[in-house]
């Protein structure tokens, strides 16, 4: 199925998501596992890998890191909003913590840096959770919630078709993607995923 969906849409890069040392899984694996994996998703059509661990374990991002890249496919590394879950009297990790994580996965070498969910879900959770009813979600909230998605849905549909903008709706040709200070066409980012898969023998650096 993905090769034929690579045939089908050439141009656009494919992305997936890697739990680190657990890859698809739910339990840590081999490192060259890890490595194999990414080598075989790379030849069948993925170009971005989203690398996340749920507790933003430094090592286990580190072996997904490496893996994804030396795969040659572009590493997204990713940022989860948590706390210390060993530590029942711990709050939520503040900004230091996530500055600190963003340069520990910049210096891994990744390409970019994400985080996992929208800035308009935790706003709505600390509306909820801090003003409305502290520590408690009751159903009306819950149902509030729930209604959210398909309005949320319907906006980036509306966003993608640029309905708000006089240009127009935006081709995917126009759409951009930014690695670091540099802005990318599709096409151009489907190039050098082929460069990449012709020249496996590169260095990091030259990557």
């Amino acid at each position: 199925m993905l090769f034929r969906s690579r045939e089908a849409v050439p141009d656009v890069p494919f992305q997936m998501l890697l739990r680190g040392a657990n890859a698809v899984g739910y339990t840590n694996y081999a490192d060259n596992l890890v490595y194999k994996f990414c080598d075989q998703a790379q030849a069948s059509g993925v170009d971005v890998f989203r690398v996340f661990d749920s507790l933003n374990y430094l090592d286990n991002l580190k072996l997904g890191v490496d893996a994804a890249g030396a795969a040659g496919g572009v590493v997204e590394g990713t940022i989860c909003y948590t706390g210390d879950v060993a530590s029942p009297d711990a709050g939520k990790y503040n900004l230091d913590y996530y500055l600190k994580l963003a340069r520990a996965l910049a210096d891994m070498g990744v390409h970019k840096i994400t985080a996992t969910s929208s800035v308009f879900a935790y706003v709505w959770l600390i509306i909820i959770l801090v003003v409305i009813t502290p520590n408690v979600v009751d159903p009306a909230e819950g149902l509030l919630t729930f209604f959210f998605f398909p309005i949320l849905v319907g906006l980036a549909y509306c966003a993608d078709n640029n309905w708000w903008s006089k240009t127009g709706k935006v081709t995917p040709s126009g759409h951009i993607i930014s690695i670091g200070d540099r802005k990318f066409g599709h096409g151009e980012v489907a190039a050098i995923m082929n460069e990449l898969k012709i020249h496996k023998d590169l260095s990091p650096e030259e990557k």
